[in-house]
């Protein structure tokens, strides 16, 4: 006899994110970089998910925490460097700012 088949099991119990795909898109037109991060998510709670964290975090000089530190705390990166949009499917979404560091946003 045939095994029946497992009805499909969330990924944690309640509300959950599960990210089923991730790509990143840098370009560079000469100028300036913009990267374009894009992500599938599935919901596998019942409730709603109405935010979602975004992490942003720089780096200048990998290895060397302190020339790093120092260059961001001279050049510290910007809201309108990076000029972040939100989008799901087709529909502009609202951010707000919960950390705003010299090398570090949370949004």
């Amino acid at each position: 006899m045939p095994a029946s088949p497992r009805p499909e099991q969330p990924y944690a119990s309640g509300s959950a994110i599960v990210v089923e795909h991730d790509a990143a898109r840098l370009d560079y037109d000469g100028r300036a970089y913009r990267l374009t991060m894009r992500r599938l998510l599935r919901n596998t709670g019942t409730a709603p998910i109405t935010r979602y964290l975004i992490r942003i975090s720089v780096d200048r000089y990998p290895g060397d925490p302190e020339r790093s530190n120092a260059h961001y705390r001279q050049y510290p990166l910007t809201w309108d460097e990076l000029a972040l949009t939100a989008t799901c499917r087709g529909e502009t979404m609202c951010w707000e700012a919960k950390h705003d560091r010299d090398a570090f946003k949370e949004v």
